[in-house]
């Protein structure tokens, strides 16, 4: 099956087969009120229509450093590197959620706005292999 393979200056961190998934996500992002400058994270559900719903989490949330490369590869045919874990086998001393609504609310980001901006701005570049380069930066505000 296809997969998924994801690394950090070179070090492979997950391998994900996507055998049995209806998704499978890579993302690295960050804001400007965080000590680390961005995280990456490799999860993947499936979702049937009948059954079960399953979630699962390779990556969860390394931390990047400014000038990390990060690298996605699709592999045509690849297992998966280990086992990926349930939320609470990551968080096993939080309890459940019980937030049923995840709509921000003004308050919410009122919050947001009085914590302290620890950089003004990203900076990011994307290599696709197939040659195609482009690189971008966040708006001040």
């Amino acid at each position: 099956m296809p997969a998924l393979s994801v690394s950090v200056d070179g070090v492979t961190l997950a391998t994900v087969s996507t055998d049995g998934y209806d998704v499978v996500s890579v993302r690295a992002g960050g804001t400007r009120v965080d000590d680390d400058p961005a995280t990456l994270q490799l999860d993947g559900g499936s979702y049937p229509k009948d059954g079960e719903s399953s979630y699962l989490t390779w990556i969860s949330d390394v931390p990047l450093q400014t000038g990390q490369v990060v690298t996605v590869t699709f592999l045509e045919t690849a297992s998966s590197s280990h086992a990926g874990k349930t939320i609470e086998e990551l968080f096993p001393d939080e309890p459940p959620s019980t937030q049923t609504d995840l709509k921000p609310t003004s308050e919410v980001f009122a919050e947001l706005r009085a914590m302290p901006t620890l950089r003004d701005k990203f900076l990011f570049r994307l290599v696709s292999s197939s040659g195609t380069n482009f690189a971008g930066k966040t708006a001040r505000d």
